[in-house]
């Protein structure tokens, strides 16, 4: 999936724009089983992704991207696209994997390219 622009925002859709979704092209860490929409940090020492855990102390702890659909490198490292920009449905990140919340994914994407904010009901 390699999506670079803009989408009308659809009941069912994570993106709520008007920021464009960059994707770029990523090293997924050996052993990582990710879920679509889930939080990710980059590993100082070796430049891979991995799941984002706010206790390690490897770099990871700072979500600075996300998941756009599943990625399985419990096999081995692999290449993935990984979301980098774009501003989504808080309600549609996926924290099952993690010990983050909204609050501290917020807190680390402050000052990126990367939002997520509530979907406002405008229909009430």
């Amino acid at each position: 999936m390699a999506f670079s622009g803009t989408a009308s925002f659809t009941e069912d859709s994570w993106y709520i724009g008007p920021t464009e979704i960059v994707e770029e092209i990523e090293t997924i860490l050996s052993g990582e089983t990710i879920a679509a929409r889930e939080p990710l940090g980059r590993v100082t020492a070796s430049g891979k992704w991995k799941l984002s855990d706010p206790a390690a102390e490897d770099g990871s702890e700072v979500v600075r991207a996300f998941a756009p659909e599943a990625i399985d490198a419990s096999a081995g490292d692999v290449q993935a696209s990984l979301i980098k920009a774009g501003r989504f449905d808080q309600a549609g990140v996926v924290l099952d994997n993690t010990d983050h919340t909204v609050a501290t994914i917020k807190a680390n994407l402050e000052g990126t390219p990367l939002f997520i904010a509530p979907v406002l009901n405008t229909s009430a």
